[in-house]
């Protein structure tokens, strides 16, 4: 059995869960538990420097994104900012910065986010 597993901006949690994927395949393909450690053991060793490396790569958009909402948190006094969207970095970057431009046009917006 050949298993193919492309992955774009790899992270650790990522590799975490692509790992936990691999585990509960051949669990449920009745392989053995020696057999399915060795598999998921290569491909950690075998990708842990990209992930590092990826992650790495976008710390700094990170970064950014973690500093925007909590100046849009303390500048709105608002409770806090839930993120209910699987695309993280330059994408949240972006929404954030959105957010921060509409709330600075309108002082309508502002109000519907008073005390939230």
């Amino acid at each position: 059995m050949i298993i193919i597993i492309i992955i774009v901006n790899i992270t650790i949690f990522t590799m975490l869960l692509v790992l936990f994927m691999i585990i509960f395949l051949f669990t449920t393909l009745t392989v053995t538990i020696d057999q399915c450690l060795r598999v998921c053991s290569r491909w950690l060793k075998s990708n842990i420097e990209n992930a590092r490396r990826l992650e790495a790569k976008s710390a700094p958009v990170r970064n950014d994104s973690a500093k925007l909402l909590d100046n849009i948190v303390a500048q709105y006094q608002l409770a806090g900012i839930r993120w209910a969207c699987g695309w993280r970095g330059a994408h949240q970057l972006v929404a954030l910065r959105s957010l921060e431009q509409l709330l600075a046009s309108d002082e309508h917006y502002c109000s519907l986010l008073s005390g939230e």
